[in-house]
């Protein structure tokens, strides 16, 4: 059943998509001068730098922008996918200034809220598509609070910092968990989480599972047990609050035009692998070297083998890398003419000991010959 979820999602997803006209030699362009005064940029729908022409293009920012800083200076606006105004603000010297306003596709006012050297200050209201209150937070020197939420059916559920919280989050891009969507509710105490709260995971016919429960006091994570992956944990496993993406968009981060890269597949296998080596104290330590592997890879995303043409040149180094990625469970499977197939897939990449004695993987990448 978590394998057919995840097949359905890719095959939906790319149906939805034109593909990418190949070519040869061409230079990618993520940016590119408007005026004198004014640059035009291409982002994905989280925010990521991607290429003006490629098929997961969603966001342009039109901006004044201060080549010399590397900053966004001025007033800027952006546009989505059908031409609306998205979300429109002000940066001073690389440093968000003034209101911000974001937008439903419809045109109607989505969220607004205003920054003070970068900082958001005051209520950040969010609202429905068709211009009802949806959730109010407050920002004050102490931190954040919710002030007031109305569910789906407009009724209010919180009044001043006081009530029941119950909303649905989307994850970012890939997870191992299979879902698409979050639920969370709780208790909310003078604008703060406190007792438990559950963690629920939806699918897309809005199917929940019980996936986590937390326990807060005064607002902080006491503790939190996961269901899905049985164990507990004191620091934050899951968004608690609306997912704005567009905080990412200053600091120019890009990503390839491919679906593992746009998906977070990419992003997931690297922290897998570096969060995998947390679990293991090597008696000589890490050995730094680059690596690839190939992974035969079944229609519905299951790994049936897996071997390594290039290795670490460490032998501890090389079976810890061996035993996390053979513990692996899915890739998106490989699509041609747009239904998943049999594949050869070749991940690489370089490995690297950070200052703290951990790993570090620079460059992943992932060739699937069944599509070139």
């Amino acid at each position: 059943m978590l394998l057919f979820k995840k097949i359905g999602l890719i095959i939906a997803l790319t149906s939805l998509l034109t593909p990418l006209v190949k070519g040869q030699d061409i230079k990618p362009v993520y940016f590119e001068k408007v005026s004198d005064s004014l640059m035009r940029f291409y982002y994905d729908n989280f925010y990521y730098l991607t290429e003006r022409d490629c098929q997961f293009k969603s966001i342009e920012r039109v901006a004044g922008f201060n080549k010399e800083s590397n900053t966004f200076d001025g007033d800027f606006k952006d546009f989505g996918p059908n031409g609306h105004v998205a979300l429109t603000g002000t940066y001073q010297k690389g440093r968000k200034s003034g209101q911000f306003k974001a937008y439903h596709p419809n045109g109607i006012l989505k969220w607004e809220v205003s920054f003070i050297d970068n900082q958001a200050q005051g209520e950040w209201k969010f609202y429905y598509p068709d211009g009802q209150p949806m959730l109010t937070l407050l920002y004050q020197e102490n931190g954040l609070k919710i002030m007031s939420f109305w569910n789906q059916k407009r009724k209010q559920l919180i009044q001043d910092g006081n009530g029941v919280y119950d909303f649905t989050i989307p994850f970012e891009g890939y997870t191992e968990y299979g879902y698409p969507f979050l639920k969370r509710r709780g208790k909310v105490v003078n604008g703060l989480p406190e007792d438990r709260w559950t963690v629920q995971f939806v699918d897309e016919k809005k199917n929940a599972v019980l996936a986590a429960e937390e326990y807060y006091r005064a607002g902080a994570l006491v503790r939190g047990d996961d269901y899905f992956k049985d164990e507990s944990y004191s620091k934050a496993q899951f968004p608690l609050l609306p997912m704005e993406y567009f905080l990412r968009s200053e600091f120019l981060i890009f990503k390839k035009c491919n679906f593992d890269d746009y998906s977070n597949f990419t992003n997931y296998l690297t922290e897998k692998i570096e969060k995998g080596f947390e679990d293991f104290r090597l008696t000589n330590g890490i050995v730094a070297g680059e690596f690839e592997y190939t992974v035969k890879l079944s229609s519905d995303g299951e790994p049936k083998s897996t071997e390594f043409p290039k290795r670490i040149d460490d032998h501890d180094t090389q079976v810890v890398l061996m035993r996390i990625v053979n513990d692996v469970p899915y890739y998106f499977p490989s699509l041609k003419d747009g239904q998943p197939v049999n594949d050869n897939i070749v991940i690489s990449g370089r490995l690297e000991k950070n200052a703290s004695g951990g790993v570090d993987i620079h460059s992943l990448t992932i060739k699937r010959p069944a599509e070139d």
